[in-house]
């Protein structure tokens, strides 16, 4: 970037003013010399700015703490506020600069050292205000304090942003990315991270809620100010409050801490946060003991807000209504089960991005991918009979990563649509599938452990991928970085062919990689550094071979020659694996019964992903389709279903054929499942159930489920109620 002019100040008579400049000649001279004076570096000392600010803030100007000061009413459209910054300086700067959006500044002050506050001039930019005294800012502590109103937004769900319910207005807000620029000025980057104290004055008769517990709320003229403890150390985009007239439904305490656990519904709901109520300290405690590290804030809200996702702010969690609330009469599993998932990410959360975070958003994988990798795992500590792995966003992210436009895991970011692109399923999905793949092969404990001296280790402040594959390879070897950067710092995914060959002194399993590509598509030239392990079984008994995969080929060698072969033992690797056609038919028929669901569920995708590539031919991989129409577990037969359907094109002109396949190989457990949840119903069935009639209702016609759909349609319209959720 080059150095911007600098420029002597003059008054307003014109004169120019020699004293700062010779006072500070020798800056002057080191700025000329190459110091960039980042802070301000578009800035001149007179009040012009010769461009707009960089995209990103200077570090040598940081905030050491905030107090933030709102007046909020659900009923109007507008607030004010101020907020005064502790500040940092640590080289001379010509101006401050910080973000805001949309936000309408009265007055601004600055103060130096131990002086008085002083007016400062304001310049505004599209999302930046830059405040310059008119003479340098030495390097020290000052104090910024700037009055301002904005608006509470209506359709958009971020920023400051109001919903009513019934005959009520309640108001939320949404930071992440970056939207706390609309409700305060502030260094809203994930880097900038120190202790906010908020205080908000609210109308009579409403609940205030924030991030951490209320300390005083005071009785006024006006209504009520409420106001909060300071947080710990938190960059602006996690800082959240709600205020309306909530139902305020205490659920107990959570973890070792006994940190008091609330839900807050909209007036009249109450009631439906039982569930949540119930659940939400199950995973907290879970979540304690296997990170080894207390849930590091001093309360947990859970707050329902209408057409909304979820967001984990620290100690005040936003879910969307239907996500967190349910009628008891009318709850079904899988709505719980949903809630479970998305609840256990969220509260994830409050370690990987609320305790630790991010440095810049090109590592948002860092929160993102490990709060994915722990859904599972809290979900199968609720649901003790499911299998808790990642089984199902294992195609979704390959198949988002097969793609030639797939971005990488880190993509640098220097643009806020590089910010919005960065959340995504390569982020969450593929993220979370490498972490589990490297969990697998350095071993849970080793990955735990590293987990935890990360957490301790940055705890409070920020990181990078730096820091998680330090402590994971303190923990798990030296291979482990060099190797997962494979898989962090380049796009697409990687495919392992497995052959195997016996002899009579033994056999050996040669594998080779190279990208993955659908039809049609020019993948990436890379090379992985992959952990492969391979299931080698004859009769009953099965070993597990494991090698690194760095080079486009390698061998393993075994003692005898096995039955079947196996190239992703536990499907663990990120990878799609290709048999030949005769390794394939060895394995379906001699190896099946002895995989697990997960296993089994991963040969029919990969078998799918390899006839999408055209390297099997479909009528071979349909050939298989009614046996795994048989398979007793739901997300095989699911799996199935994908492979059968989901390429009609290729099946054009045999419409009525193709209808007889998906009938003969689905339809019997289809008519045996019907419409209805019946009691004792296992949560693979009921998960199961939906794709299944639908599927051989509509591609394979069949008459039978056809009519049952019909008759119980007329019957919930003409009442809701008689017919099952």
């Amino acid at each position: 970037m080059p150095l911007p002019i600098i420029r002597r100040a003059s008054d307003p008579a014109g004169r120019t003013r020699s004293g700062p400049v010779r006072r500070f000649r020798p800056l002057v001279r080191a700025a000329l010399a190459g110091l960039v004076l980042a802070g301000a570096s578009a800035a001149s000392p007179g009040g012009g700015w010769n461009s707009p600010p960089p995209y990103r803030l200077s570090t040598d100007v940081r905030p050491t703490s905030a107090r933030v000061e709102l007046i909020v009413d659900p009923d109007t459209e507008r607030f004010s506020g101020e907020v005064e910054f502790d500040l940092d300086v640590r080289k001379p700067q010509l101006a401050l600069v910080l973000h805001a959006k949309d936000l309408e500044v009265s007055s601004a002050q600055l103060r130096l050292g131990t002086g008085g506050f002083v007016p400062v001039p304001v310049v505004r930019f599209e999302d930046k205000l830059g405040f310059q005294p008119g003479s340098w800012i030495p390097v020290g502590r000052a104090q910024l304090r700037i009055r301002y109103t904005g608006k509470v937004l209506g359709a958009d769900n971020h920023g400051i942003f109001r919903q009513q319910n019934a005959d009520q207005w309640y108001v939320f807000t949404q930071f992440e990315s970056l939207f706390a620029r609309l409700a305060f000025p502030c260094f809203d980057e994930p880097g900038f991270k120190h202790p906010w104290q908020l205080t908000l004055h609210v109308p009579s008769g409403v609940v205030a809620a924030s991030n951490t517990p209320v300390v005083s709320d005071a009785v006024t003229d006006k209504g009520r100010t409420v106001v909060f403890a300071p947080t710990p150390p938190l960059p602006s985009y996690l800082v959240a409050f709600a205020v309306g007239a909530f139902d305020v439904v205490d659920v107990g305490t959570a973890g070792t801490g006994r940190i008091p656990v609330r839900v807050l519904t909209p007036r009249g709901r109450g009631g439906e946060a039982r569930y949540a109520g119930e659940v939400t300290p199950k995973l907290v405690n879970f979540e304690e003991r296997y990170l080894g590290v207390p849930i590091p804030y001093k309360k947990l809200d859970l707050v329902a807000v209408r057409n909304f996702g979820a967001m984990e702010n620290p100690g005040l969690i936003t879910f969307a209504d239907d996500i967190l609330l349910s009628v008891p009469a009318r709850d079904t599993s899988s709505r719980q089960r949903s809630f479970v998932a998305i609840a256990s990410h969220e509260l994830a959360h409050q370690w990987f991005g609320d305790l630790v975070t991010t440095a810049w958003w090109d590592d948002i994988w860092l929160n993102e991918a490990l709060a994915t990798f722990m859904e599972p795992k809290a979900l199968s500590s609720v649901f003790p009979g499911w299998d808790g792995r990642l089984a199902w966003t294992r195609s979704s992210a390959m198949g988002a990563d097969s793609l030639a436009s797939a971005r990488r895991i880190r993509q640098p970011v220097d643009d806020d649509s590089d910010v919005d692109a960065a959340f995504d399923s390569i982020t969450y999905q593929k993220g979370a599938l490498v972490l589990e793949m490297f969990e697998s092969s350095m071993g849970p404990a080793a990955f735990r452990k590293g987990l935890g001296a990360y957490l301790q280790a940055h705890s409070h402040g920020t990181a990078t991928v730096d820091d998680l594959l330090a402590a994971l390879g303190a923990s798990g070897g030296p291979d482990v970085a060099p190797a997962f950067r494979t898989f962090l710092d380049q796009n697409g995914l990687p495919e392992v062919s497995a052959a195997l060959h016996c002899e009579k002194t033994g056999a050996r399993i040669e594998l080779r990689q190279r990208p993955y590509a659908a039809l049609g598509s020019s993948p990436p030239q890379h090379r992985w550094s992959i952990p492969v392990c391979v299931a080698a079984g004859a009769g009953t008994g099965r070993e597990r071979r494991c090698t690194w995969l760095t080079e486009a080929s390698a061998t393993l060698e075994l003692a005898s020659c096995p039955d079947w072969i196996l190239p992703n033992d536990g499907m663990a690797g990120y990878f799609r694996m290709t048999l030949s056609p005769t390794h394939l038919e060895t394995l379906l028929r001699r190896g099946w019964k002895q995989l697990t669901p997960r296993e089994r569920q991963g040969v029919v995708e990969d078998l799918e992903a390899m006839a999408a590539a055209g390297q099997v031919d479909y009528a071979q991989a349909l050939a298989a389709v009614p046996q795994f129409g048989r398979d007793p577990d739901a997300r095989v037969v699911n799996a199935a279903l994908s492979l059968a359907v989901d390429h009609l094109d290729l099946v054009d002109g045999q419409a009525s054929a193709f209808g007889r396949l998906v009938r003969a190989s689905f339809g019997p457990r289809a008519r045996a499942l019907s419409f209805v949840d019946r009691d004792g119903d296992e949560q693979d069935v009921i998960e199961l159930r939906l794709p299944l009639l639908a599927r051989v209702g509509i591609e394979g016609q069949d008459r039978a489920l056809r009519a049952e759909a019909r008759t119980l349609s007329w019957r919930w319209l003409s009442s809701p109620d008689s017919v099952p959720p």
